[in-house]
């Protein structure tokens, strides 16, 4: 029998199902190879199932198998935890343990060991459970071999040191010190490893104890795990494959040539990965008890996200990717794919029409289609006033929508989504000269992509300089313009770390926690202390575009509106430039900010939310939105269609006394916001169970409520009595 096991093809599925009873379809959560055993946590249409082959096929979780359960078991029992309770059972190990937010779960000899946010801590009777365990801060990652073990601590916001316990063969448990940023660990039975960050856009695996585990070159690993005597990584090797590469001592027979790897599990001789574009498992190694002769088919794996160390700050919930349309919404769901609802004058719904979704009764729920998009996943979104644009799993974009200054980006001027025909694989990927894309934004009628280099390129309108080439000619809407002929941004030495684009301007966080801003500044939104546009003329970008001064505390995350923009500080709290008619800076006046000496700096007063410390920001046009830290959300500026949803048509941060206690939470019943986005005068929130509310103008459908009634404006209408908008059943990740 081949040592080689493949996970059937969905097209046998059909017949082969009457061969075999035991074969279903199922969505793969997690997977557990060891001691001549694999288990599978699997789940389908909600209902979770664990399922072990081979030598333990018998075995059984402790626990119900609840959402986010983690599982682990070695040679003689098996443990799982969920949110509050840890539980293992068997020969070796039984116990019953209460825990407060299971991070990471891991199983050796006769000892369990478990990560929460604030606790490492080690149980049972083995080896690794007697050890002396390293004073922490923080675990962000950990790994248990037979006799040794490794953890990630982050000592301080700066500051991330790798420490080993128990056994030292081979110096294994000595870490070397030229690690700046790990991000995961491995062990094996003499040798150690980590991922470490090497620089902004480049990862690099390092590994101590026995010599012959020297990594081979490797491009840009995304994931190692460790067995007993090799290693296997997957590597981004170019611009769409992840190659499965492993290396190491007694490697097993028949490794997969495996171009689109996607998942990745090691037991001591055995190892599974899933194949993304043969959607199939495929595992590998001994098959002594039949460990590997699996007989399901997986219809989906738990994807490898690219491990890039985590940022030494708050979680700002990536809203890196996260710009807003006009008049017009989009969801992006777990299974990546899209939805749209709101005006589609320009065919920025992307159906093959240009009617409008969302206005009337019969037009949500199921009846709302998915986009045609290909078969490729989508991972983010970024909506521009009548267009959209789609972030791929490849690293590719697509647009689609009003196309008058080449904003699309195919080298015309013509619609994309508004014709028949006119979406699916017709509608082509965005020539950006090759490299990987990691970030999309929007403006109005422009966009820009953050690449895997850490430098940016914008297309489309260019009137004010916005695209920050030195001259106001727009890019995209010419063949010769896209691809190597479309430039970088020149904006000096330093790799940006997000975007921010807005009407006719544009702003770049960068890795030093500093902004630089170009564009359209009438109201002094670059935030230069003058009303001069930057970026339209020769000589105005690079090093000579300077970086804003907001004041002594470094920016972590910012956010632009129509002629205003506001950023979130190390303290968590926020300070607004730019347009103020509406008092959307939040300052208790109408008083523009940035467009004189003397304003920005210290002199830029921090917004008076209240004493709470701020997740994220959204802005939209004269109006800004703060979704706090405990999941409550406050908004202020313009308020005249009941957009800051307050109940009333009163604008809010225009006049002393507006702000701070007196601003007044949103009442959005009592579910915990998660995100917020903000179109012209409509916000939208999503909230901890996928689902959303949209408040403000109805006009268009884009409430998505099937009709075009304003809410928000009235007493009553907030709260419980705002209802959730129905997208159908399938799981949300966001609306944009």
């Amino acid at each position: 029998m081949s040592n080689v096991k493949k996970f059937l093809l969905p097209i046998l599925v059909l017949f082969l199902i009457t061969l075999n009873s035991f074969l279903f379809a199922a969505n793969l959560e997690s997977v557990g190879l060891f001691n001549k055993t694999s288990c599978f946590l699997t789940e389908d249409k909600g209902v979770r199932s664990f399922t072990c082959h081979g030598k333990q096929s018998g075995l059984k979780s402790p626990l119900a198998l609840e959402k986010d359960i983690q599982i682990s078991a070695s040679i003689d029992h098996i443990c799982a935890a969920n949110k509050v309770q840890l539980k293992c059972s068997g020969v070796g190990l039984t116990l019953t343990e209460n825990i407060a937010g299971i991070v990471k779960l891991d199983s050796s000899k006769n000892t369990v060991c478990y990560s929460t946010a604030s606790e490492f801590k080690c149980l049972g009777t083995g080896i690794l459970a007697r050890a002396k365990l390293p004073i922490t801060t923080k675990v962000v990652d950990f790994a248990l071999g037979e006799n040794h073990g490794c953890l990630i601590d982050r000592e301080s916001k700066d500051k991330k040191t790798i420490h080993c316990f128990g056994n030292n063969k081979y110096s294994k448990a000595d870490p070397p010190y030229n690690m700046a940023a790990p991000a995961q660990i491995i062990v094996g039975k003499n040798y150690s490893c980590a991922l470490n960050k090497k620089s902004d856009y480049q990862n690099e695996v390092i590994c101590w104890g026995k010599k012959s585990f020297n990594p081979p070159m490797l491009k840009q690993p995304l994931l190692i795990k460790g067995a007993k005597h090799f290693i296997c990584a997957i590597d981004q090797v170019n611009f769409t494959d992840n190659k499965l590469i492993c290396f190491g001592d007694n490697l097993p027979a028949d490794i997969p040539d495996l171009n689109s790897a996607n998942t990745l599990e090691l037991g001591p001789y055995t190892g599974c990965s899933y194949d993304q574009k043969g959607k199939e498992l495929i595992c590998f190694g001994h098959n002594y008890q039949r460990e590997i002769d699996i007989s399901f088919e997986i219809l989906t794996a738990t994807p490898v996200k690219s491990l890039k160390v985590e940022d030494d700050l708050p979680n700002m919930d990536k809203e890196i990717s996260r710009s807003s349309g006009g008049h017009h919404r989009c969801a992006l769901f777990q299974s990546g794919r899209v939805k749209c609802w709101g005006k589609n004058y320009n065919g920025q719904l992307g159906y093959g029409d240009y009617n409008n979704r969302g206005d009337s009764s019969g037009e949500m729920g199921s009846s709302l289609k998915f986009l045609n998009l290909g078969p490729e996943k989508v991972i983010s979104l970024a909506l521009g006033g009548d267009h959209s644009c789609a972030l791929f799993e490849s690293g590719r974009v697509k647009c689609w929508g009003q196309n008058s200054y080449g904003q699309l980006g195919y080298g015309d001027t013509s619609q994309r989504g508004r014709a028949a025909g006119s979406m699916g694989a017709s509608l082509k990927f965005i020539d950006l000269g090759g490299e990987k894309a990691i970030s999309i934004f929007g403006g109005y009628e422009f966009n820009c992509a953050l690449l895997s280099s850490g430098r940016s390129k914008c297309w489309g309108k260019n009137s004010y300089g916005q695209l920050g080439y030195g001259d106001t000619n727009n890019r995209g809407d010419r063949k010769s313009e896209m691809g190597a002929n479309l430039k970088y941004l020149d904006l000096g030495p330093e790799k940006i770390k997000s975007m921010s684009l807005g009407a006719y301007y544009s702003c770049a966080t960068f890795r030093s926690m500093r902004v630089k801003c170009w564009g359209k500044n009438g109201y002094g939104q670059l935030g230069y202390g003058d009303r001069m546009n930057r970026g339209g003329r020769p000589g105005e970008m690079g090093v000579k575009l300077l970086y804003i001064d907001l004041g002594p505390e470094k920016v972590i995350s910012l956010k632009t509106g129509w002629y205003h923009a506001c950023a979130i500080f190390e303290s968590l709290r926020v300070k607004c430039w730019g347009a103020n008619q509406k008092g959307e800076l939040g300052l208790g006046d109408t008083s523009h900010r940035g467009g004189s000496p003397g304003q920005m700096g210290k002199s830029l007063k921090f917004s008076d939310l209240g004493v709470q410390k701020i997740r994220s920001l959204a802005i939209g046009g004269n109006q800004s939105c703060a979704l706090f830290v405990t999941g409550r959300v406050k908004c202020w500026g313009s308020n005249q269609n009941g957009q800051l949803g307050l109940g009333d048509i009163s604008n809010r941060g225009n006049t002393a006394g507006h702000m701070g206690k007196n601003l007044a939470f949103l009442e959005l019943g009592p579910e915990k916001a998660t995100s917020l986005s903000l179109g012209y005068y409509f916000s939208c929130a999503t909230f901890e169970s996928g689902r959303v509310k949209c408040w403000g103008t109805g006009s268009y459908g884009k409430l998505g409520y099937g009709n075009t009634v304003t809410k928000g404006d009235q007493a009553g209408e907030m709260g419980k009595t705002l209802k959730f908008i129905d997208l159908g059943p399938d799981k949300l990740i966001s609306a944009f």
